[in-house]
């Protein structure tokens, strides 16, 4: 039982990470998508003015970041969660050691 417990919480912590570093890569992944596209509306915007590709820029940038911050406030949550689930387990398995050695 102990050894299950402390398996299942060095599982959901791993899990944890791995869904931290996966909404870091997704994050990463839209905001060089939107660094892309932004660089392809400038070259479009050659004839509508520099002005206006600037500003087509500076809004994917936004974008880019707000995806972003929305990616890692999700994977808070997740990992949030997580540590609660692991929490409980952790003081079951710290409960069963202590039961056992009394």
């Amino acid at each position: 039982m102990i050894e299950e417990s402390i398996k299942a919480v060095k599982a959901a912590e791993e899990k944890a990470e791995a869904m931290l570093a996966d909404a870091r890569k997704e994050a990463d992944a839209i905001i060089v998508k939107a660094k892309a596209d932004a660089e392809q509306l400038v070259k479009d915007a050659g004839e509508n003015g520099k002005t206006s590709a600037a500003e087509e820029m500076e809004r994917a940038r936004i974008a880019g970041e707000a995806v972003l911050a929305e990616a890692e406030k999700e994977a808070a949550k997740d990992v949030e969660a997580l540590k609660a689930v692991t929490e409980g387990k952790v003081s079951d398995a710290i409960t069963a050691v202590i039961n056992d050695l009394i």
